[in-house]
């Protein structure tokens, strides 16, 4: 159906979005990459399209790329959670711990409900040696999520 509507409206809004969401689930990045890229091109640079392309590139460890993204869709939507959530995850990646704890805690300020938040917020305090933080933010993580497939892993470090 994508290829049919591609064929009369190449620049049919989020079309290229949908194809990118599709090639994510197929492990298929690189190609993902070039329709997220494309939609962009198309004039869509949503928030949502700038996410997943960052996403798209974190997977394949181009993590400056990815933080790039991130970045734009923090100043496209500076009231949404997932761009900063992600940015903190690349920086966390690069190993700028203490980014990554700042990004993370900008994003609990709009969805303190979301314990993945609090489980990567715990990893990087752990990486710069905060015991008393690293057990606090895993010690929320697993109160929102007490079945967590992780928990024993997590419960290591309280």
């Amino acid at each position: 159906v994508l290829g049919q509507i591609y064929e009369s409206y190449p620049k049919f809004p989020s079309l290229h979005y949908s194809k990118g969401l599709i090639y994510v689930r197929l492990s298929n990045f690189k190609a993902a990459i070039r329709e997220f890229e494309q939609e962009i091109k198309n004039g869509n640079p949503s928030t949502q399209n700038l996410v997943e392309l960052g996403k798209a590139h974190l997977e394949l460890r181009e993590t400056d790329n990815a933080l790039e993204y991130f970045v734009r869709a923090i100043k496209r939507s500076p009231a949404e959670s997932e761009p900063k959530f992600q940015a903190g995850k690349a920086n966390f990646a690069l190993k700028r711990y203490e980014a990554a704890i700042a990004m993370y805690q900008e994003a609990l300020k709009v969805d303190s409900g979301n314990p993945l938040i609090y489980r990567h917020m715990g990893y990087a305090y752990r990486a710069i040696g905060d015991s008393g933080n690293t057990r606090w933010a895993f010690g929320k993580y697993l109160e929102m999520e007490p079945d967590a497939a992780d928990k024993a892993e997590i419960q290591k470090n309280l």
